[in-house]
């Protein structure tokens, strides 16, 4: 029998670990209960926590919250116990008693997660810290100008973006000049990959007020007086130690922070074929991790299937740095060259969770480590990199919440695109369909219960 969940919907889908709460079943338009016939309730917590703190074994059946049916809808409340996920089936009545445990006739499935309080409230964006438009020399298509960038960036459902050309900051506001007086949905952030050297390690400036490449063009002198001085400062350096890239990654990392900005590290394991061979020392990149002065890390990169195994590396190498007490916020980036079909525009992104998308409430939440890098290549499931709790909670959210945001957003994608394209009545197309995703985003979430 096909299952009828598509038919109900349960909201909210998030409530607060440990306290009595209340979610409800109700039909989609056109549909009713009817459609069910007979029907009884079954719980199951994925973790197998109880909420009288008991821990089962799997084979135990869990108790069945409060429930009850008014006629319209299902109410169901209860105490839903820890951190973890949690299944409501609407199961066939008639002849339960006399089934196994392991054959119950399942008629609709619903999912929900409970989660402590530091998290009840905060909200999960989808973003981009990496890619370029056609305003970058090595990007692919003509096409990509920065608005279209953007545009494409909403049609595969991400609710914040940069757009960091090579050694260039004011992409974004050329965005923001075509996209005057249209009303948007997604945040956009300024940005720039940073070359302090023409083969020197790259680092991305997200959201800092100022260019880091302008500040090195205007005064040259002091660029290298003061990489120098930072580089007479490293003591007890490997002979082999190329200590001038070093010092220019690290100066770029501190200057971007000034600027106030998030330094990110980028690509570190960057294999360019032009040169067939890595584009920094792996021993730079190494003493760069262990000394940790930039914000955040590409764990997965816009790496292609013929570059995966250096996207591996990277895994590995901040699974290691975890291992030893050094907390990296992690990064999903598609470091896209174009939005056209073939490339790596959707394989990648990070998941945020924030208390909302200005940028202020981004930032602090890679810097404390909530921020989780996504991969989704074609045809494969999708696989996040972040601590153990928030690798849970994301998965979660990737089943359950973003393919009703990303579709609503991609609604919104076609309409910006037609903006871009020169329709004159785009904008007011869009106004007619504003705050449908940050309508499912609080229908999704519930109430916000946080200290």
């Amino acid at each position: 029998m096909k299952l009828q969940t598509y038919n109900f919907e349960l909201l909210p889908r998030l409530v607060p670990a440990d306290q009595l709460f209340e979610v409800t079943i109700s039909p989609l338009p056109g549909h009713s209960f009817l459609e069910l016939g007979e029907f009884t309730l079954y719980y199951r917590a994925h973790e197998n926590i109880l909420s009288d703190g008991r821990i089962t074994a799997d084979i135990v059946e869990h108790p069945v919250p409060e429930w009850w049916f008014d006629g319209e809808k299902i109410i169901i409340k209860g105490i839903f116990a820890g951190e973890q996920e949690h299944t409501l089936d609407l199961i066939d009545s008639i002849g339960n008693e006399s089934r196994k445990f392991q054959k119950r006739k399942v008629l609709a499935s619903f999912r929900l997660y409970s989660v402590k309080r530091d998290w009840h409230g905060l909200l999960p964006f989808r973003g981009n810290f990496h890619q370029h438009s056609n305003i970058s020399p090595c990007c692919h298509a003509k096409e990509d100008t920065p608005a279209h960038i953007v545009a494409e960036s909403r049609r595969i459902g991400l609710d914040f973006t940069t757009i960091t050309d090579h050694s260039y900051y004011y992409s974004i506001s050329k965005a923001l000049e075509d996209y005057q007086d249209f009303p948007l949905e997604i945040a956009l952030f300024p940005g720039e990959e940073v070359h302090p050297m023409q083969w020197s390690q790259h680092v991305v400036n997200f959201g800092g007020r100022h260019s880091i490449t302008e500040l090195i063009e205007a005064d040259k002198e002091k660029f290298y007086r003061e990489v120098g001085e930072l580089e007479e400062s490293y003591q007890e350096m490997p002979p082999q130690m190329d200590t001038f890239v070093m010092a220019t990654t690290e100066w770029t990392f501190a200057k971007i922070r000034e600027a106030g900005g998030l330094a990110i590290l980028s690509h570190p394991y960057w294999y360019y074929y032009a040169l067939s061979g890595l584009t920094v020392s792996p021993l730079v990149v190494e003493h760069l991790i262990r000394r940790h002065n930039f914000d955040a890390m590409e764990v997965v990169s816009g790496f292609g299937y013929n570059e995966a195994e250096y996207n591996n590396w990277q895994i590995v190498r901040w699974f290691e740095a975890q291992a030893t007490g050094v907390k990296i916020p992690p990064l999903g980036v598609n470091d896209s060259h174009s939005c056209q079909g073939g490339d790596t525009f959707d394989w990648y992104s990070t998941v945020v969770l924030a208390e909302s998308m200005s940028f202020e409430d981004i930032c602090a939440a890679v810097l404390h480590c909530r921020s989780a890098a996504i991969e989704k290549l074609p045809d494969a499931p999708a696989k996040v990199y972040a601590d153990m709790r928030l690798v849970k909670y994301a998965h979660f959210l990737l089943r359950e919440y973003f393919p009703k945001h990303d579709e609503l957003c991609r609604r919104e994608a076609v309409i910006m695109q037609a903006h871009c394209d020169g329709d004159p009545n785009a904008a007011d197309c869009m106004k007619q369909i504003l705050g449908l995703t940050e309508a499912w985003r609080k229908e999704f979430m519930g109430p916000i219960h946080r200290k």
